[in-house]
């Protein structure tokens, strides 16, 4: 990559700053707080709850990935202040 002048960022690869799976796991927690799940039907609820994240809130997702990428950069790979 360096030899392409890209620069590798020095920044951890689980954060949420830029992992925006980890925003959407969230949602869905929040979704099913005030749900009944019976073990055998946990699978299926995710995969229902997976299916119904709403395109705004994809897209959302996607602007605020570009942001903290910025972010990130400048901050050089630290914790992003919101």
């Amino acid at each position: 990559m360096q030899e392409n002048g890209i620069e590798r960022g020095n920044w951890q690869a689980y954060s949420p700053d830029f992992n925006p799976i980890e925003i959407v796991w969230a949602w869905m927690k929040q979704q099913m707080k005030s749900m009944v799940i019976e073990p055998e039907n946990l699978v299926k609820v995710v995969e229902d709850l997976f299916a119904k994240v709403p395109n705004s809130f994809i897209v959302g997702l996607y602007n605020l990935m570009q942001k903290c990428v910025k972010l990130g950069i400048s901050s050089s790979g630290f914790p992003i202040e919101y």
